[in-house]
């Protein structure tokens, strides 16, 4: 089972709500189908969807006809195709939401929960949601573009503000931000599915917190291998230049150490020295004898150039 089918279940099977608010709710579902005027049709491949859809119809507005549904098969699955049948039937249903011109008529809504039923229904006829385990996008796939304005107002009077994108033609709402997300899905009835969401994120958040930790002391590791090769180099030069016995006795204990635990960082450079040192103990030892050895390095660059 899809995630997005999952979630359609969820809010399907929040009866209270439907019942509660069954004049906004069978609005959201009927406006949003693929037709709502002179015809009304809705296409999908949920079975449960297609019966809330004549329920909606037959039982909320009381049409006098029949609805109608016919099954076929497309891409390998099950499609519920139901339409009213009669012209007079559209009109009553219009009529019954003083729907003018696919625009939301608000004066159907006596409440904030009105409104989140409104959702509801609407989710159920055209909205889809990606798997939050791959990325976070939840999407209104609007059937008329005539929607598209009354419907970003609601949603954003509400504190959900959707960005709009087109796809073949059709004007699309969407959202990205994870927070919006989970209160779409809780006051769409889909509970479990955005405290799902919530424990994801922090599933997520603890995971990139690990990884970033782990990166970060990888390039420390990094930064101490190569600062200690760095400094072998200089302890080399020392050596075949001067020779280590040339060094004074802390520089050379220093020294005694380092060569010791080439990887070592300056913290455990330090907790070796015996008295141990203190990290910028260490850091001013080193610096010493890089000091040395660019002086060393400095001569030999002058000599040479002085016979070329």
């Amino acid at each position: 089972m899809s995630y997005n089918i999952d979630l359609k279940n969820e809010i399907l099977e929040n009866r209270p709500l439907r019942v509660r608010h069954k004049k906004a709710y069978a609005y959201g579902l009927l406006l949003f189908a693929q037709l709502f005027g002179q015809e009304m049709r809705f296409s999908t491949e949920h079975k449960g969807i297609a019966r809330l859809y004549a329920s909606a119809a037959t039982s909320v507005v009381g049409i006098a006809g029949s609805v109608t549904t016919y099954t076929h098969i497309q891409a390998g699955k099950t499609v519920y195709d139901v339409q009213v049948d009669s012209s007079e039937d559209s009109v009553a249903i219009q009529q019954f939401f003083h729907h003018e011109a696919d625009t939301i008529q608000i004066e159907v809504f006596q409440s904030d929960e009105d409104i989140a039923a409104f959702c509801s229904g609407a989710f159920l006829a055209c909205g889809s949601m990606h798997d939050p385990q791959k990325n976070y996008h939840l999407e209104f796939l609007l059937p008329r573009a005539g929607l598209e304005e009354s419907f970003a107002r609601l949603l954003d009077g509400m504190g959900y503000t959707p960005l709009v994108t087109e796809r073949r033609g059709q004007r699309v709402l969407f959202f990205r931000d994870s927070e919006q997300i989970e209160g779409l899905l809780a006051i769409m009835g889909a509970t479990r599915q955005a405290l799902d969401l919530m424990n994801i994120k922090i599933y997520k958040d603890i995971r990139n917190k690990a990884n970033r930790q782990k990166n970060c002391d990888t390039a420390n590791i990094d930064k101490a291998i190569s600062a200690g090769a760095k400094q072998l180099q200089q302890i080399q030069l020392i050596k075949e230049r001067l020779g280590l016995e040339s060094l004074e006795d802390d520089l050379r204990a220093m020294v005694e150490v380092r060569l010791a635990h080439p990887e070592a960082s300056l913290r455990e450079l330090a907790d070796l020295m015996t008295p141990p040192l203190s990290r910028s103990g260490v850091n001013h030892r080193l610096a010493r004898l890089k000091k040395i050895a660019e002086e060393l390095e400095a001569e030999e660059k002058a000599g040479k150039k002085k016979n070329g």
